[in-house]
């Protein structure tokens, strides 16, 4: 399986503005650990946007989704808005916390991304976490678990390095 593999999976939890828990939406409600399911966040970056699906249990978390500046045909750019304009900051962050510990589990990488989301009221009983992405927060927890891989990257040694020419 995927989640044996360290497989994981952002989906955008859909367009629609309704409640995923009780109209199931795929990939986004697949009940699987390797799975991340992100709602959009309106303008504020507190509330959801209107047009976000939400649940309680099948939406886990949310990320700014709303107006963000995208890559279109032709070599153009324009602002977006929707749950697949949240998805890939998930996605990055995966990237990341994955630089930073090489070999995290999947249960690792979701336990610094859910585990540190920003705790917002409005999100509470809407989104599982209850929160928004904050990917300082995942990557200082990870990081903070992993001091031998960060001494070891390569841009943190030279990184190190330089300061300490200074």
């Amino acid at each position: 399986s995927l989640n044996d593999a360290n497989v994981m999976f952002v989906a955008a939890a859909g367009n629609s503005g309704v409640d995923s828990d009780l109209s199931l939406r795929y990939p986004s409600c697949y009940d699987s650990n390797n799975v991340i399911s992100v709602g959009a966040l309106g303008y504020d970056n507190l509330n959801l946007a209107p047009f976000s699906n939400y649940g309680n249990q099948t939406v886990d978390l949310a990320s700014p989704g709303t107006s963000v500046y995208s890559t279109m045909i032709y070599n153009n750019y324009a602002y977006l808005s929707g749950t697949s304009m949240a998805a890939p900051f998930v996605t990055g962050a995966v990237g990341l916390l994955n630089a930073v510990k090489p070999n995290a589990s999947v249960a690792e990488i979701r336990g610094a991304i859910f585990g540190n989301v920003d705790k917002i009221p409005e999100l509470f009983g809407r989104i599982a976490t209850g929160g928004r992405l904050n990917v300082e927060a995942a990557v200082d927890s990870l990081r903070s678990e992993e001091h031998t891989s960060e001494l070891q990257s390569p841009c943190n040694l030279v990184c190190r390095l330089l300061l300490e020419k200074k």
